[in-house]
Formats: C-alpha cells, structure tokens, sequence
C-alpha cells in the first residue's frame, strides 16, 4: 500500500510541474521553467519515498507492474532534470513525461496489485534489474522527442506553427537528441538481454520467453533504426516511425505479457 501522503505530494508536483512547463515554454519564461524544476524536485523525493517502501522496505525488490512502471518513470524523470547540467538539457520533454509519471504514481495507489517480491538477488540479477529501468527510462525519452518530432514535422508541412511548437529546439536538435537518447537506450537494453540470457534459469519454465523474443525484436528494431541513422543518414518521419514501433513492442514484451500472467492468469516470471 502507497503512503497516501507521499502519493498526494508526488502527483500535486508532478502535475503542477507540468502545468509550469507549458507555461513557461508558451510565454518563453526562464522563471516558470526554473519553478517547474524546484516542483518536480519535489515529486522526485516523494516518489521516491513511495519506491523506497516497495523496493528497499524488507529486502525484497517487489517487481509488480505498476511498482516497475513507477521506477522507470521515476528514472525519466530524474534523467530529464539532471540533464540541466549538459550542453542539451531535455527538460522540455517533461511536457508529456511529468503529467505521465503523475498518472502511474496515481494508478498505483488505485489499482489493487498483487506483491512479487524478488529475494536474494544475485549481483547479476541486479544489474538486470536496474539496467531495465535505466534502459525504459532513456527509451521513455526518446520516445518523447519522437512524439514532438512528428508535431513539429506536421506543422511544418502545413505551414502553421503553433506557440508550443514554436517553443521547442529547432528540428535537426530534436533528432540529435533523439539519436543519442535511443543510442544510450540501445546500449542498456543490450545489457537487460545478455545479462537476462545469463542469469535467468529456466525461460519457459518462468513464463519469459515471449517477453525474451519480443524483447530481441524491439532491440533489432533499435539497431536498424540506429545503422539506418548511421549509414544513409534516416530521419525525419522514418527515425519517428522506428522509435514508436520499437517502444510499442518493448512495452508490449514486459508490461503487456507481464499485466497479462499477474491479471489475467494469476501467474508471474518467478514460478
């Protein structure tokens, strides 16, 4: 059960944030944007105290769902605010990523969920563990900036800009940043499946191998689009249309086949 208080706390912020940065990015307000940050600071360590109680309560990380779900949103959160001290800080994908996150945080407390805790992790298991959030969290991103690719491209084409868009980098940013994100987010899935392949014992007998091939198939679609970007130079609509796909079938392969055996069949990976 979340604390009521921190789950309060952690949508208000988020939601609020949100609402700042689109303010801030309609009046090309540094102060609304910087009020923005200090806000979702605040959701970040709420959140976190909701994370903490499913993860680091007993010793057991519990790997429902939702609770991965909200560590993944968690991490993208986190990401898009550190990424303040780089050259092409990413906060403005926080449009769309700090209302989401607010939303998992608020169906978390809503939706009944069995625990799945996963005890005495091995070193390898762990690094499988928080190698999937950090590889969701980045993909999560990229996903973003696919999304405001593709609004930009439009308006472009029909030649009606609206104050967001005009708000947002210029197109050729927004594809870099793109390409890095999916780029960094290929390396941490790479990892996810060789240390998955490794430390995972038994694949059909812990219900995992269509997750595994789904999994394989969202990473080769990755890679093409990344060989794609490399050697003919893909972009554009192209680069958008592989990223969807590509997250569509990674989150159908964890969170899809994993809602489907807890809900559905009353079954889970472990057994």
């Amino acid at each position: 059960m979340q604390n009521p208080l921190f789950t309060i706390l952690a949508v208000v912020a988020y939601s609020g944030a949100g609402l700042l940065l689109y303010r801030g990015m309609l009046h090309d307000s540094r102060k609304l944007k910087d009020y923005a940050i200090y806000l979702v600071a605040v959701g970040l360590i709420a959140h976190g105290g909701i994370l903490a109680g499913f993860w680091l309560g007993d010793g057991a990380v519990d790997v429902s769902a939702l609770h991965i779900l909200s560590a993944c949103s968690w991490f993208m959160v986190l990401s898009l605010v550190g990424s303040r001290f780089f050259d092409h800080p990413l906060v403005d994908s926080g449009l769309i990523a700090f209302p989401l996150t607010a939303l998992i945080v608020l169906l978390g407390s809503l939706l009944p969920q069995a625990s799945m805790p996963l005890e005495n992790m091995s070193p390898g298991t762990r690094i499988h563990v928080l190698s999937s959030v950090s590889a969701f969290g980045f993909l999560g991103i990229a996903t973003v900036y696919a999304l405001f690719i593709s609004m930009l491209d439009r308006y472009l084409r029909r030649n009606k800009m609206t104050a967001i868009s005009q708000a947002l980098p210029a197109l050729d940013i927004l594809e870099s940043l793109l390409m890095r994100l999916v780029f960094v987010g290929f390396i941490l899935l790479s990892v996810v499946l060789v240390t998955g392949l490794i430390y995972v014992d038994n694949l059909l007998a812990q219900h995992l191998i269509h997750k595994t091939v789904l999994s394989f198939v969202a990473w080769a679609i990755y890679g093409v689009l990344l060989l794609g970007r490399w050697r003919v130079g893909w972009r554009g609509r192209t680069a958008v249309r592989l990223t969807l796909a590509a997250t569509a079938v990674l989150l159908v392969s964890y969170f899809g086949s994993k809602l489907v055996l807890e809900q559905f069949l009353g079954q889970n990976w472990q057994v």
